[in-house]
């Protein structure tokens, strides 16, 4: 019995021992980005992509006002990817997004813009023209605010509804 007993306690011993959690060592330290590239469909190798300009190096860097210079894709559907590289030499995951690239003509003359000379708002279900709710234009123009209008709600149910506003 005597045993049994000391085997069992080994046992939870054992297990008790196995279970705690191991010394986990410091987290790492955030290294400084140094450069950052992007290119286009097809990939390129790391150190060889078009250089983005960094106005300061950091573990953060904001790249929302960069320039990409798409002048020389075709039409169509494109990848961009930009990846960094840090100050001990590492890269970063290589982020994507996809985009299309539309070749609009240009134009000779501008587009003159006709007047809005009626405006209608309807709710839910598509109204003919000329029969939603009449909004009032008093000077016709190619812009109009639609800010200060009141929006008749008084025959809606309760609930989720769309509102919709067309202009002729």
């Amino acid at each position: 019995m005597k045993k049994i007993l000391a085997a069992f306690i080994a046992g939870i011993c054992f297990t008790v021992a196995w279970s705690q959690d191991p010394a986990y060592p410091v987290a790492n330290t955030l290294e400084p980005v140094i450069k950052a590239e992007y290119y286009f469909d097809v990939f390129v190798d790391f150190g060889n992509g078009i250089d983005i300009p960094l106005a300061t190096t950091g573990t953060v860097i904001d790249l929302q006002d960069i320039i990409i210079n798409t002048s020389g894709l075709g039409e169509g559907i494109h990848y961009l990817y930009i990846r960094t590289q840090s100050a001990d030499g590492r890269w970063s995951i290589t982020n994507h997004k996809k985009f299309y690239v539309y070749s609009d003509p240009p134009y000779t003359t501008a587009n003159i813009l006709p007047q809005i000379v009626k405006a209608e708002y309807y709710f839910d279900n598509l109204a003919d023209f000329g029969n939603g709710t009449d909004i009032p234009i008093t000077t016709p123009g190619t812009d109009i605010d639609l800010q200060n209008i009141s929006i008749m709600t008084s025959g809606l149910s309760e609930g989720l509804h769309h509102l919709y506003i067309r202009t002729q």
